[in-house]
């Protein structure tokens, strides 16, 4: 049963019944995550869900909603830009999440202009503002991991330190 509710709480948005599930399903694969690269990933990727929640809620006409989605998107960006700098990661995975920071953030950047867009030409005034300062917030969380990823690189290629403990791991060896 556990695993049907979790199953089904996949597609769920905020305010939907099975939503607690859906968000508990992934603190459990963060705890579950030992891996600091992939968990730094999964960070990556929950922020991408949260986005396309809030994408979907505004969809719905649920504006209210998509707004704090948009919040919720925020801080999981800024949760992920956290885990990077609190991490400890090889030189291929700085490489790896630099490629894919690049990539999702200029999609982020496109959608979130798209969507103020499309809330200002609809009518939705302060829900196209409130995007419009997610977007303005994310790119500063997006620059800050940036350059954290590539202060590591350089790092690495200097013959500097290839990683950086996090609080509570042992030095790489």
């Amino acid at each position: 049963m556990r695993l049907t509710a979790a199953a089904a709480s996949d597609n769920s948005l905020p305010g939907d019944p099975l939503y607690g599930i859906k968000l508990g399903v992934e603190r459990a694969r963060l705890a579950t995550t030992f891996d600091s690269a992939a968990r730094v990933r999964l960070e990556l990727q929950f922020a991408d869900v949260r986005l396309a929640e809030a994408q979907r809620l505004f969809a719905a006409g649920r504006v209210k909603d998509g707004v704090r989605g948009m919040a919720q998107y925020d801080t999981a960006v800024t949760q992920f830009n956290r885990s990077i700098a609190g991490s400890a990661l090889d030189t291929r995975a700085v490489d790896d999440l630099s490629r894919a920071l690049d990539e999702r953030a200029a999609r982020a950047d496109a959608t979130l202009e798209e969507l103020a867009g499309s809330l200002a030409a609809g009518g939705e005034a302060e829900a196209a503002a409130a995007v419009a300062r997610t977007q303005s917030h994310v790119e500063q969380a997006w620059s800050g991991s940036k350059r954290e990823l590539q202060s590591r690189a350089s790092a690495s290629q200097q013959g500097g330190h290839q990683t950086k403990p996090a609080a509570g791991e042992p030095p790489p060896h």
